[in-house]
């Protein structure tokens, strides 16, 4: 088993959090940004796409093309 330590888990905890946010529509992307802790809207974009592949608006639309 991979050893998993405490910045990732809080990285992946976050970016979980942030994708929550963006699927709930309920908030822009720079303050789900912020919520998640990012001051800066590209950073967050930045790590989004790491993690998941995708920016911010791309997976929000993908997701509206799947309703």
């Amino acid at each position: 088993m991979a050893q998993y330590n405490t910045q990732g888990y809080l990285h992946d905890y976050r970016m979980e959090q942030a994708r929550q946010l963006l699927l709930s529509r309920q908030m822009k992307i720079e303050q789900v940004a912020q919520k998640v802790g990012y001051a800066n809207r590209s950073r967050f974009a930045s790590a989004f796409r790491k993690k998941y592949g995708v920016n911010p608006k791309a997976y929000q639309k993908q997701i509206d093309g799947m309703i």
